[in-house]
């Protein structure tokens, strides 16, 4: 059985050139303006950068298009809307069950599951910001 690996395009700016590949900037595009996780997934900011390896010959300002893996993008998914919930679920059972605290106090066990998960995410995207597959696929 073979494996099918759906893979999205995106369009992006290349900002900076090295000798081992490019800094792209990642362009906000007609879909980010109606969905409500552009914020997650973009920040405040109307950009996001990645270092990506290429051979292609590319000059600051020139348009690629970046192929972003589905399971990378199932990934980011699921530690940025996931593991937040989850964690605050495991935070208020063991707070309640574990060690019998009041309603109040499992609720606010939960919400400190909340901020773990928030300073996790910080620690992930850390680890994971360059090792990310993104490709370029296309020079346009």
């Amino acid at each position: 059985m073979t494996e099918v690996q759906e893979i999205c395009e995106d369009t992006a700016i290349v900002v900076e050139t090295t000798p081992d590949g490019v800094l792209v900037e990642l362009e906000k595009n007609e879909t980010c303006g109606s969905c409500s996780a552009s914020l997650f997934c973009m920040g405040s900011g109307s950009t996001k950068r990645f270092k990506v390896k290429t051979s292609l010959d590319l000059q600051p300002g020139d348009r690629v298009v970046l192929n972003i893996s589905s399971g990378t993008r199932l990934f980011s998914s699921f530690i940025v809307f996931i593991m937040p919930v989850l964690l605050m679920l495991i935070f208020y059972a063991v707070g309640r069950f574990l060690f019998s605290l009041n309603e109040q106090w499992s609720v606010f066990v939960s919400i400190m599951g909340l901020l773990v998960s928030f300073f996790l995410i910080i620690i992930i995207d850390r680890r994971v910001e360059n090792k990310l597959n993104v490709e370029i696929a296309d020079k346009l």
